[in-house]
């Protein structure tokens, strides 16, 4: 037997003695009567055993009462974690749908699982971008107010707001919705700031898109990467507020301002080009050809060479065309493209000997160019050489890859160049056919009809 044993015993027969002896000690106040109210009497040892078992059985109830609220608190946990595994199940039903392509069923799923949880935040940012894109954009905004309302702090709700709004056409209130971005977090403003430029630029509101990039830029000032990115961008909003003194009609401030731009980025080719038409539409038609040859000649861009066979043969002044044309061609600068531009120029002025000896002289040099082709025909086919013409005709077409047939899945949509049993996309079997252009023909027992495509393989 243990020690801790024999201890325990031993104190119990201590107590129990001692006890025993009290008893016996006491044993006439024991039994001494004890008044209660209406002349009821009590012995003294039967009110101490009553309070000693209205003590234990207070005991008893009140352990009971922290067992019988534990087990419901576990019940109802129990039940909330099956609720939130099938709220989950049911979620993820959603996300899955989703990625099929399956958008509305997607949006049944997110429906339901607010049924059950309201205030499921992932369910009502999902089901508000999903809405957006079905055009319930109604329902989008409602959707993401909600989940603005549970957490304030979270930028998600707010952008998918600015996203509705978009989707709406509603430019004011996204505005408003990235003002309240932009002053709730001032610390990191910059992807509010770029999405408010891009509605001021959308509106042709270009002033305030340079003030918005005016901001962009100081914030990214330590990046690197991102200063030279911001900088590209400036230049743009800075072109398109020179094009809109040019509308006004402000011809001076124009070509000052284009100036400005190629000075900063001489490769610049849209300057260079609206440079020279406010030049044109000045009346300085001399400095506006010299303006484009120079941007030709800096650029190689072939934009200044159509620029000045427009110009030159509006003003009827077609000799000139040639002959500036020809200078070009003579240029280190792509001469290839002045060449054939002047056969095409031959070709427009009805001058089909000059232009067929001119396409025959760079034909080696321009054999993998497919427009060359084309326009060698054109000048083939005036003259009467038909079978050359059709000739080089097909060696244009082959140049594009023309024609090709695409399937579409009527599913999911996704495109392919063969037709294939089962979707790689949303994995739906029998649901590849050819693709059928909106408004084609179609014939019983034939579900579409193919498009044809030059789209590169």
């Amino acid at each position: 037997m243990k020690l801790s044993t024999l201890i325990t015993i031993f104190v119990g027969f201590v107590l129990i003695f001692g006890m025993t002896r009290l008893v016996t000690v006491n044993q006439q106040v024991l039994i001494a009567p004890f008044e209660l109210p209406r002349d009821l009497t009590l012995p003294i040892y039967a009110i101490i055993g009553i309070a000693f078992l209205a003590g234990l059985m207070l005991a008893i109830l009140t352990r009971l009462r922290y067992v019988a609220r534990d087990w419901i608190r576990r019940l109802k946990s129990h039940r909330q974690s099956r609720g939130s595994a099938d709220i989950e199940g049911t979620y993820m039903e959603g996300e899955e749908a989703i990625l099929n392509g399956q958008k509305e069923m997607a949006l049944d799923s997110f429906r339901e699982v607010l049924e059950r949880d309201p205030e499921h935040r992932s369910a009502l940012l999902k089901a508000g971008e999903v809405a957006r894109t079905l055009g319930q954009h109604d329902e989008a905004v409602r959707m993401h107010k909600e989940a603005e309302r549970l957490q304030p702090e979270d930028l998600r709700a707010l952008y998918g707001l600015v996203a509705d709004y978009e989707a709406m056409g509603s430019t004011d209130a996204a505005r408003e919705v990235l003002e309240r971005i932009i002053a709730r977090h001032p610390r990191h403003p910059i992807t509010a700031y770029r999405k408010l430029r891009q509605i001021f630029m959308s509106a042709d509101e270009w002033d305030q898109a340079a003030e918005i990039q005016d901001k962009i830029l100081r914030l990214v000032h330590q990046n690197a990467y991102a200063r030279e990115a911001e900088a590209r961008y400036s230049l743009g909003i800075q072109y398109e507020r020179s094009c809109m003194i040019l509308k006004q009609e402000r011809w001076k401030d124009a070509a000052t301002a284009f100036r400005k731009i190629i000075k900063e980025k001489p490769d610049f080719v849209p300057a260079y080009l609206n440079l020279g038409r406010a030049l044109e539409i000045s009346g300085n038609h001399k400095d506006a050809l010299e303006t484009w040859k120079q941007g030709f000649q800096t650029t190689g861009s072939a934009v200044f060479l159509t620029a000045i066979e427009d110009h030159l043969l509006d003003r009827e002044s077609p000799q000139q065309a040639i002959q500036m044309l020809d200078d070009l061609a003579h240029s280190p600068r792509r001469p290839l493209l002045p060449r054939f531009h002047l056969g095409c120029l031959y070709l427009r002025l009805e001058m089909i000997d000059d232009a067929h000896r001119h396409f025959e002289s760079i034909q080696t040099e321009a054999e993998s160019f497919p427009a060359f082709h084309y326009y060698r025909g054109l000048a083939l086919e005036r003259r009467g050489y038909v079978p050359q013409a059709v000739e080089a005709f097909r060696t244009a077409l082959e140049s594009l890859d023309l024609p090709r047939i695409e399937y579409e899945c009527t599913v999911c949509k996704k495109r392919y160049d063969t037709w294939k049993d089962r979707c790689e996309k949303c994995g739906e079997w029998n649901r590849v056919e050819m693709h059928l252009p909106p408004g084609g023909p179609s014939e019983e027992g034939i579900s579409s009809a193919p498009i044809y495509s030059a789209r590169e393989r």
